[in-house]
């Protein structure tokens, strides 16, 4: 996994949405990487949701069967919209 250093910075807006359960990506390692860069002044919003798994927003019954991830999944295009919103005329 690249290291990223005290000082990274993003070049673009950042919204970084993941679940405490994730199989595949470390939440710990975002949550690092997030306080990084915002605190180097990146514009960067980051959402740990508990008991989400990865790929919470896929249409799939094993998915779709944890409570957490539909939720997850609703919350996260409500704010990636309005993410992506503050980008358009």
């Amino acid at each position: 996994m690249r290291q990223f250093s005290e000082s990274y910075r993003s070049y673009a807006p950042m919204l970084l949405l993941i679940g405490t359960d994730d199989e595949e990506v470390k939440p710990e390692r975002c949550a690092q990487i997030s306080d990084i860069a915002k605190r180097n002044g990146s514009d960067w919003q980051f959402v740990l949701y508990p008991g989400v798994e990865h790929s919470y927003d896929t249409p799939t019954k094993k998915r779709e069967s944890v409570e957490a991830n539909k939720l997850a999944a609703i919350d996260s295009k409500k704010r990636a919209e309005a993410f992506f919103k503050k980008f358009t005329r």
